[in-house]
């Protein structure tokens, strides 16, 4: 999924733990360890629901 220049834009604005605590980013990790996904793959797998979280959060703000 590309980002856009917008929401790399917007993304810089937000404060820390914004659009994902970094908790929940941890344990996302975590979980898709505890299934066998090596470390890379795990940070993968919790990248991408940080970054789908990323477009809603945003998808939203510019309907409002």
């Amino acid at each position: 999924m590309a980002e856009s220049k917008s929401l790399l834009k917007w993304r810089k604005k937000q404060k820390r733990g914004a659009i994902m605590e970094p908790s929940t980013f941890q344990a996302i990790k975590q979980k898709a360890m505890g299934q066998g996904i090596p470390e890379e793959g795990a940070t993968k797998v919790a990248g991408k629901a940080y970054w789908s979280s990323a477009h809603s959060k945003y998808k939203n703000r510019k309907k409002k």
